[in-house]
């Protein structure tokens, strides 16, 4: 065993909370403090640990990521939640520099230092970012807008570049020169991106051609998907990397969501090769991810591989959130080039370590090539509660850690440090602990919340918990016999756990863990009259589990000798016990029995440890001595947990809130050593199991050390509380200075106290200044120079010595002697005062004052070239240059506009190369700074009017405000270049109908006839989307060529429209009267049409128009004013055309609209084009009669969208009747019948179902009201029928009355009746009145049935078999396995190509395939010049069945006789098929 500290866990849920540097010392974040690790040996861990190196959580840290840097070799950089950046050197562990330009408002979320400029370090909060040049210190604002930004990453390649992962998945890439510009915003992620990371080469290793620098860039989000982009390229993703589904090792594991209850997943990634990405499973492995092969992969369309991932381990046991390497060198990394990056792996010597943290507490450092742990570092997550060593095994010593975990170490394994954690059903802060006496695999432990358990360390299955009692901490735990007098010699050894907490001492059954615990005071009374009065703050048996003691909260302790229950009270203290420790009854140096044995160490909230010897009270003698044998005292504050040595009797260990452990010496009452490496309270110690020179303590410094006595040089704490109090004062003063600085942005020195174990304080931290976009305020210049009193302060604090040290130099003087640097001596001794008064400026910053000293020297070109190399020219120097010469004077004013440029001055920097009569650089830097309008007013004051770059400026003026989205802008730009062609194209990308109106104009001033009538053919195309039809007419008027063709399909679409708008508002009874041939409405769609155009042209010729008019693709689906635009164009070729032709457009209209109707169910739009261009009905008008029987097929087709839509329509309307059937009582009419005599007209409508003018509606009553013929249909209607509606409503059918009034009062009653009554709809009628009425009735009118199924019936029996032709069946059928045949040659075909030596069977089958498939394809292409298109035969037999069946249930011998011939013939055609 050796000394070592384990130390506190890295923050959680933090890509960068860990970091890696060239020396090989890793450095990660612990809530506010950061821990620096050497590469630790095999069993011990050499860290140093940085306390409060913020004030709030520690968010993210970097070493310098430039190797082979040694200026940054050593230094860290650290972002807290306090708003400060800050750069330490880890050697001094002190902080170098700082700055806090982000402001306090404004919480940093992450940072990270460019690979490609050491000396650039940049950072963000919510809306900026902060580019900290570390050279000149100073720090520059860069405000890309309010992204909300969770990771960052600086590019490997490009300084200017940084990538950034968003709270909301999106991934952009922001060039930070100047006033930054987001380049690329890639979406891909769904949810936070929590990791990125760049690839250590340019070129783009997935793709075959290697000058392509694409820059890739890895990200990782919560939604477990990782991304590698073209960064550097055109902003795409190259992979899209899937991570496995379940783990790879087979072992249950636990993801991050498990343990942080929630469904959080996080994926970290990490370039570790030019061709290795490294990124963590949702399980705690590790994978690596070779991209080439990958992208190799899916170039062969091979897809994704089955494993395309390789475990490098899989030691951690919860899920992984950090992944940090430095990038192999010998694997082609650092040189950028593709050939180096090819460098196998395996060839590479030199062992490269990937570090990993883990959600259990751990961090492994790994081989990268390998994948063999090298190291693995325990962590501890919480305060360190309680330590406890098995008292069978030795070895073993268990841990209690406020992270809800439990730590069991091996002592035992020399090899490497072996710690178990345990986390099970915990869930609290481990407070108590306590091995089992007789089996050495249980442990019992007790929480912060109450809860009280038992595991077994060997098996590492869950641990049982018992029953809930206390609600609050458990202080103690301690195994022990029962209390019972009477227990046999088998219960005394069943032990049972006794469990301090919330003021009570309640003891557990092991083997009842589901049973209530008794209390200890129970116990005591049911053995006898004793009890244990007072609130309980501890309990202890000793290892013999004779004498029992118990803790109270006044400071008292009672003693119990079992099984006599003999009792003794101790009033060692006057505050809370905090521990009772029993000395073990032998130790490692004692032959027999300790003469120590029956000790009891007792220690409370005092400082001051008390030792009872209770061996009379063993002994049978209730009169032991209460005074205590020994009285430690020394420490500083309340001793919280004592030890005794198992080594040598008569030793003790306590931990104190004083931040120290002390060893004692009890017999003569003397400390032996102090320890003091914890900054914070030290819980709990124990002493070593196998060395008596070791002692472990835990603290609430979240550390667990192992310290060695003799090497202590302390025997007691050497700090007082004053010396405390007044410490803890001082560091609240310096966070409040540090504070008030961030505030007001002070470019000067603060001390920063570190009360860590480093011991380390910051004499002075230079703080940057700030450049152009500061967030903070700034200092006026008055309180500045009020702040920097002097440019002497050397010489001031000189003069401050006194009287005495005057005259002595003034004596000096007289005597010719020197006085040293001064003002009074010689030449070279003011140099060396000026010198002093530098070297102090310089070490606080103030180097505008070193400046002006050394141009007082005459040192002005030192000056100037130490500016250069510092950037940081100003416009004072760069005036005092000419003073050397011209040609410095030119070369400096170079230098300071590129110094602005990088700065973002650029205005500033245009006039300095204006200066020196740059014109052309002055312009080309404005214009690739996207400041066009300065560059374009130099360009044209300044050049020719004829000069090329005008036109370039213009240009790329015109491409930025295309990328922006101002296509007007940029059409100028391009105009005032005579680009009229690429203008009139950039302005046609506005879909408005107005930009392609001038788009078409500037095209045909271009003399691009062909680009202008495209571009006016998509202009009418968006005027008749709009509806705008005269604007369209207008537009094509004054339009230089002829457009009769475009004007002609104007008037068609708005015929269309206008006719579609009129018939939404007609019903059912329209349809219905179509298809019996009544339609009012008897001119052709085509005719009107034609007629209307000779309105409007005054000719009636109209040249032949071909499909496709417009030119636009219209793809499914489409939306129902693409639908009638697109019917538009097929009506225009109709109306012009005759014959055959005509008919194949207007099958092409026909087909349309069923494609829109089968995904909109509800609209008509096949029915009502049908009923325009048919308006005899689909019995008689001639478009479905074959006139030609060249055109037989032709007019099969259009039967067959027919029949298939009136069956749609039919079948809608038959389920719509069903929920229109309402049932009223008498009561809901009101009114009276008052008022049929006066001259008021009432009609009565008798709907009934008839065929072939057959009688269908019958009566019961055979006493008529009334009988009539009309339009040979006989109706009878009887009073009865009348006057009794809502009778048996629900058995009641489709025949219905209507009894009509002619009046103005518009309210309406429908009743449902029998099935041998009728429906009655009633107007202010009283129903019960009518049957005294209806004779009375003055006109009695008796229409035809509008529902005329009998025509339907007719319909389908005369179409049905154009549906069902064996050839359409086939032609769809043939279409089916075309798609079929196609993918399973694609397979075939690839299937071949992975075979380097295909078989000849092999490529006979796809022979085969090939051949079956050009066959079906001449069927397809035969049947559609034939056909043209029909619509599904599928689904219209299945319409067809449905209406048949809805006809059958009202003409049971017509419909049935119909369904049954159909679904014959289709049998039959199917059959010949198959």
């Amino acid at each position: 065993m050796d000394e070592q500290i384990f130390p506190p866990s890295p923050n959680w849920y933090s890509s960068n909370v860990i970091s890696c540097g060239e020396s090989g010392r890793i450095a990660y974040a612990s809530r506010n403090n950061i821990v620096l690790v050497n590469t630790p040996a095999a069993l011990t861990v050499d860290c140093k640990i940085i306390c409060e190196a913020h004030k709030d959580k520690v968010n993210a840290i970097t070493f310098c990521k430039s190797v082979g840097n040694n200026s940054y070799t050593n230094w860290l950089a650290s972002v807290g939640g306090d708003s400060v950046v800050k750069m330490w050197d880890t050697n001094l562990c002190t902080v170098v520099l700082a700055h806090n330009a982000h402001g306090m408002a404004d919480k940093i979320t992450c940072m990270d230092w460019s690979p490609a400029d050491p000396h650039l370090v940049v950072s963000a909060d919510e809306s900026n970012l902060v580019c900290w040049d570390l050279k000149s210190n100073t720090t520059r604002c860069v405000k890309p807008g309010k992204l909300l930004p969770t990771s960052l990453s600086c590019s490997s390649h490009e300084k200017s570049i940084v990538a950034l992962g968003t709270k909301y998945g999106l991934v952009c890439v922001v060039d930070i020169r100047g006033d930054g510009k987001i380049l690329y915003r890639m979406r891909g992620h769904s949810t936070e991106v929590v990791s990125l990371s760049w690839c250590p080469v340019s070129q783009n290793v997935c793709s075959q051609q290697e000058e392509n620098k694409d820059m890739l860039l890895a990200s990782g989000g919560k939604d477990k998907e990782v991304y590698v982009w073209r960064a550097g390229g055109d902003g795409r993703y190259e992979l899209l990397l899937n991570l496995p589904d379940a783990p790879l090792t087979g072992q249950h594991r636990k993801g991050p969501s498990a343990s942080a209850g929630g469904s959080v997943n996080w994926v970290s990634v990490c370039w570790a090769t030019g061709e290795t990405l490294l990124t963590n499973s949702l399980w705690g492995e590790l994978l690596s991810w070779n991209v080439r092969k990958i992208a190799a992969a899916n170039r062969k369309g091979e897809g994704t591989q089955r494993k395309p991932w390789k475990l490098i381990h899989s030691c951690h046991a919860r899920g992984l959130f950090s992944i940090m390497c430095i990038p192999c060198m010998e694997c082609g990394v650092l040189n950028n080039t593709l050939e180096e990056v090819k460098t196998d792996a395996k060839q590479c010597e030199k062992n490269h370590i990937v570090w990993t943290a883990a959600q259990d507490r751990h961090i492994i450092g790994c081989d990268l090539h390998t994948g063999k742990v090298a190291f693995d570092i325990a962590t501890m997550g919480g305060f360190v509660y309680c330590l406890a060593v098995s008292p069978l095994d030795t070895n073993r010593i268990a841990v209690g850690v406020g992270d809800a975990m439990i730590r069991v170490w091996n002592l035992s394994n020399k090899s490497k440090i072996d710690i178990t954690a345990f986390w099970q059903k915990i869930n609290g802060k481990v407070t108590a602990l306590a091995w089992h006496p007789i089996e050495e695999d249980r442990l019992a432990y007790g929480t912060a919340e109450g809860r009280v358990g038992i595991m077994n360390v060997s098996s590492g299955g869950p641990p049982t918990v018992l029953k809930l009692y206390h609600r609050r901490t458990v202080y103690s735990l301690t195994w022990g016999p029962s209390l019972s007098k009477g227990s046999s010699e088998a219960a005394d050894k069943h032990l049972l756990l006794y469990s301090c907490g919330d003021g009570e001492v309640v003891i557990y059954d092991p083997k009842k863990p589901d049973a209530a615990p008794h209390l200890l005071n129970s116990e005591l009374r049911k053995e006898s009259s004793l009890q244990n009065k007072g609130s309980k703050t501890e309990v202890s048996w000793n290892s013999e589990c004779s004498l029992l003691a118990v803790g109270n909260d006044d400071g008292s302790v009672q003693v119990w000798k079992i099984p006599d229950l003999l009792e003794i009270k101790l009033y060692p203290h006057k505050k809370a016990i905090q521990s009772l420790v029993w000395h073990p009854a032998s130790t490692y140096t004692d032959t027999e029995f300790s003469v120590c044995r029956n000790w009891l160490a007792v220690a409370s909230n005092e400082t001051v440890i008390k030792v009872y010897d209770l061996k009379r009270l063993l002994e049978g003698s209730a009169t032991t001595d209460r005074k205590p044998m020994a009285e430690l005292s020394g420490h500083l504050s309340r001793v919280v947990s004592v030890s005794w040595s198992p080594h040598i009797s008569g030793q003790l260990v306590s931990a104190s809130y004083d931040g120290t452990a002390q060893v004692w010496d009890v017999r003569s009452q003397q400390p032996i050593a102090n320890c003091s490496l914890h900054s914070d309270a030290v819980l709990c110690c124990l002493w070593s199991p196998l060395d008596p020179d070791y002692i472990i303590t835990g603290s609430a410094d979240n550390t667990l050390c192992v310290w060695k006595i003799s090497k202590q040089t302390n025997k007691v704490p050497i700090e007082n509380r004053k010396q405390k109090k007044q410490a803890k004062m001082h560091s609240k003063t310096v966070s409040k200075m540090l504070a008030q600085n961030a505030e007001d942005k002070l470019p000067q020195g603060n001390s920063v106290g570190n009360n860590g174990t480093s011991d380390a304080v910051a004499g002075g931290i230079e703080y940057a200044t700030t450049e152009k976009g500061s967030i903070g305020k700034q200092l006026s210049k008055s309180t500045r120079l009020q702040i920097r009193k002097s440019h002497f302060p050397v010489s001031s604090q000189q003069r401050s010595l006194g009287k005495v040290e005057d005259f002595a130099r003034i004596q000096r003087m007289l005597s010719g002697s020197n006085i040293g640097p001064s003002f009074f001596g010689p030449r070279e001794d003011l140099v060396k005062l000026l010198d002093a008064e530098e070297e102090l400026h310089t070490k606080n910053g103030h180097f505008e004052f070193v400046q002006e000293m050394e141009h007082w020297k005459g040192n002005l070109a030192n000056i100037i070239k130490e500016a250069t190399e510092r950037k940081s020219l100003s416009d004072w120097l760069v005036s005092l240059s000419p003073m050397i010469s011209q040609r410095v004077w030119r070369e400096t004013v170079e230098v300071y506009a590129k110094q602005l440029t990088d700065a973002g001055f650029y205005h500033k920097a245009a006039s300095y190369l204006l200066v020196l009569n740059k014109v052309n650089e002055a312009v080309k830097m404005l214009s690739s700074n996207k400041l066009h309008r300065e560059a374009l007013s130099i360009a044209k004051c300044r050049l020719s009017e004829d000069d090329p770059l005008i036109k370039n400026v213009l240009h790329e003026w015109a491409t930025h405000l295309i990328n922006g989205g101002s296509y007007e802008q940029a059409t100028e730009c391009l105009l005032a270049t005579g680009d009229m062609v690429d203008a009139a194209k950039v302005i046609a990308k506005r879909p408005e109908p107005e930009a392609l109106c001038i788009a078409v104009q500037i095209a045909q001033k271009a003399g691009d006839l062909d680009l202008a009538n495209a571009f006016l053919k998509k202009s009418v195309c968006e005027y008749l989307l709009h509806e705008k039809w005269e604007s369209a007419l207008e537009m094509l008027h004054h339009n230089i060529n002829n457009n009769n063709t475009l004007k002609f399909l104007v008037i068609v679409h708005k015929t269309l429209i206008t006719m579609r708008n009129s018939s939404m508002e007609s019903s059912d009874k329209d349809n219905w009267a179509w298809l019996q041939g009544y339609s009012k409405n008897t001119e052709p769609l085509t005719e009107k049409i034609k007629a209307l155009w000779v309105d409007y042209s005054g000719t009636p010729s109209i040249d032949v128009i071909q499909e496709g008019i417009l030119e636009k693709n219209f793809s499914l689906p489409l939306s129902a004013k693409e639908l009638w635009l697109a019917v538009s164009e097929n009506v225009c070729a109709a109306c012009s055309t005759n014959g055959e032709e005509r008919l194949h457009h207007l099958i092409h209209a026909l087909g349309k609209c069923y494609q829109f109707e089968l995904c909109n169910p509800d609209d008509n739009s096949l029915l009502q084009l049908s009923m325009w261009l048919a308006p005899r009905g689909p019995l008689q008008d001639e478009l479905f009669k074959v006139s030609d029987h060249s055109n037989m097929y032709l007019h099969k087709s259009i039967r067959c969208y027919i029949v298939a839509e009136i069956c749609r329509w039919v079948e809608n309307i038959s389920v719509g009747s069903e929920t229109k059937r309402v049932s009223q009582s008498s009561k809901d009419v009101e009114g009276s019948c008052d008022g049929h005599d006066d001259g008021v007209t009432t009609n009565i409508v008798v709907a009934s179902h008839s065929y072939n003018g057959k009688e269908v509606t019958t009566s019961k009553d055979d006493e008529k009201v009334q009988s009539e013929e009309k339009n040979g249909l006989k109706v009878s209607i009887t009073s009865e029928e009348i006057v009794q509606p809502g009778k048996d409503a629900e058995n009641s059918e489709e025949s219905f009355c209507i009894i009509e009034r002619e009046s103005n009062d518009k309210n309406r009653e429908e009743v449902n009746t029998d099935s041998d009554k009728v429906y009655t709809i009633v107007e202010n009628e009283q129903i019960s009145q009518l049957q005294t009425t209806a004779g009375n009735l003055k006109e009695i009118t008796i229409a035809k049935d509008n529902e005329d199924w009998a025509c339907v019936c007719e319909i389908l029996k005369q179409y049905f078999p154009d549906v069902i032709e064996e050839s359409a069946i086939r032609h769809f059928k043939n279409q089916l396995e075309v798609k079929n045949l196609e993918q399973q040659l694609a397979n075939c075909i690839a299937k071949s190509q992975q075979n380097t030596s295909p078989l000849s069977d092999e490529h006979s089958e796809n022979e085969k395939l090939l051949a079956t498939l050009t066959k079906l394809k001449q069927e397809i292409t035969v049947f559609e010049a034939q056909r043209v298109n029909v619509p599904n035969p599928f689904i219209s037999y299945c319409k067809m069945v449905n209406v048949c069946q809805i006809i059958a249930e009202k003409f049971p011998v017509e419909g049935n006789e119909l369904l049954e011939n159909v679904k014959s013939s289709w049998n039959l055609k199917i059959g010949s098929l198959s």
